[in-house]
């Protein structure tokens, strides 16, 4: 399922539209824009005019959110959660997930440059995340 309809379908969930109440503005300030930018992009990913890259960088943004709630969770439960260990420092745990990806990329795709390479990084940041998500939950 692409963004673009996962996010209609987000807007339309009373949950998921909350979260997304939360997260587009702190996105929208990490990435120095109007909200109502954001929410426009997000509304329009598949659109000629748009960027998808952008797109998979705010899914990529709500997911570690995701994964941070869910860290969190276990930790309180079980201080020595040896799963969730490794990612009780989220940012540590995402530069080192950004370094993997760029490295897998690179050797995988050694011609990409530019906006390509950066695709393709947030793309693999985006599978390999959603992946930890599924695998904690």
């Amino acid at each position: 399922m692409s963004i673009e309809l996962k996010m209609a379908g987000c807007f339309a969930d009373n949950e998921c539209a909350a979260q997304a109440g939360r997260l587009i503005p702190l996105f929208a300030k990490s990435k120095e824009m109007p909200v109502t930018d954001v929410r426009e992009v997000l509304g329009n990913c598949l659109s000629p005019d748009s960027n998808m890259g952008f797109c998979v960088m705010y899914e990529v943004f709500a997911v570690k959110d995701e994964l941070a709630e869910i860290v969190q969770a276990r930790l309180r439960k079980n201080p020595r959660d040896k799963a969730v260990l490794p990612l009780r420092d989220l940012e540590k745990w995402s530069r080192r997930l950004e370094k993997e990806c760029f490295r897998k990329v690179e050797k995988e795709t050694p011609d990409a440059k530019g906006f390509y390479l950066s695709e393709l990084i947030v793309s693999c940041e985006s599978h390999r995340a959603i992946a930890t998500v599924k695998k904690l939950r």
